[in-house]
């Protein structure tokens, strides 16, 4: 049996805290974009833009779904993937390809090839609260290449959806650059 992200132990984290970044960092294929993003974290603070379509695509919710999408995959056994938060979104990280083969509309939006997400360094210690201008990881990526499997991801947002009965209560739409409809 898997453990899950809240169970594992303290070097497993200690490890993702390392690994995380550099894992996200090789989405960028330029060496001097990968120092840019080390410069953004390391030195000024600030989120960097990471691109998708590379090591992963995203699937992004609006905040009221995405945060029950969440709840209802960390009930699941076996590992989950990173997730960013992003008010007022969340965005689940998916293997590339994602994107361009996902059919559930309506509420989500794809970011696949072209694409990009605004990305804090993971594994930074982060006080809990959420702010209009901090993206923050609920899940970062551990360096372990794990990502959400779409079937899995796409069941809880049916569940999630039914459990609700009614799409419309998750129905915003996002409409910032970087991905479609």
């Amino acid at each position: 049996m898997t453990r899950r992200p809240a169970e594992r132990d303290e070097q497993t984290m200690n490890m993702g805290q390392l690994a995380g970044p550099h894992w996200l960092v090789e989405a960028l294929q330029n060496p001097a974009d990968r120092n840019s993003v080390w410069r953004q974290w390391e030195r000024l603070g600030r989120p960097a833009l990471i691109p998708t379509g590379v090591r992963f695509d995203g699937i992004v919710l609006p905040a009221v779904m995405g945060r029950a999408v969440l709840d209802r995959l960390r009930t699941l056994d076996g590992p989950t993937g990173p997730v960013l938060y992003g008010v007022p979104r969340y965005t689940f990280l998916v293997p590339s390809g994602t994107a361009a083969a996902w059919e559930e509309r309506g509420t989500t939006r794809t970011l696949g090839t072209g694409s990009w997400i605004v990305a804090p360094k993971p594994g930074e210690p982060q006080d809990g609260t959420v702010s209009v201008h901090s993206p923050s990881w609920p899940i970062p990526p551990d360096g372990s290449g794990h990502l959400h499997h779409p079937d899995v991801l796409r069941a809880a947002m049916r569940a999630t959806l039914a459990a609700h009965q009614r799409p419309s209560a998750f129905g915003q739409q996002d409409t910032e650059e970087g991905g479609r409809s």
